[in-house]
């Protein structure tokens, strides 16, 4: 299932398939609608997939954004309702309520990761220290890997 499925839909069942009954996503209509991807334990939260950068270590909060391909628009905020994030890499997804991910980021730079995206580069380890924070592994197969 995993093998054969689209990049932007990886995260979401990564998600669905470690926290099972505790994440509802949000229907195909519904989708990123005001930056929800679903509902954890009732609450909205917001998943994040990019392969290039959790190769990395790292994961990446995007603050600021444009449109792909229109440069010249003026940045934006990145919009989310989220109470959480869920952040996926090719082995691990972590569960970060924005409390502990604002503090994370307190102190650091934006990085500009693309001319389209603004946000804070942060390590897995720098999360994993927060107790609300919830890491879990899994060993699922994923297209290219």
């Amino acid at each position: 299932m995993f093998e054969t499925m689209p990049k932007g839909n990886m995260g979401v069942a990564i998600v669905s398939h470690l926290w099972g009954f505790r994440f509802k996503k949000v229907s195909s209509f519904e989708v990123d609608k005001n930056g929800t991807d679903g509902y954890f334990d009732g609450k909205p939260v917001q998943i994040k997939y990019d392969e290039a950068i959790a190769n990395t270590g790292n994961i990446y909060h995007e603050i600021w954004e444009k449109t792909k391909g229109k440069n010249e628009q003026y940045w934006r905020h990145s919009p989310s309702r989220a109470y959480a994030y869920f952040f996926v890499t090719l082995n691990q997804a972590i569960y970060v309520p924005c409390n502990e991910l604002a503090e994370a980021e307190k102190g650091k730079k934006l990085a500009m990761i693309s001319t389209t995206s603004m946000g804070f580069l942060i390590k897995l380890e720098e999360l994993v220290r927060f107790k609300r924070c919830q890491q879990l592994f899994h060993d699922l197969i994923i297209k290219g890997h």
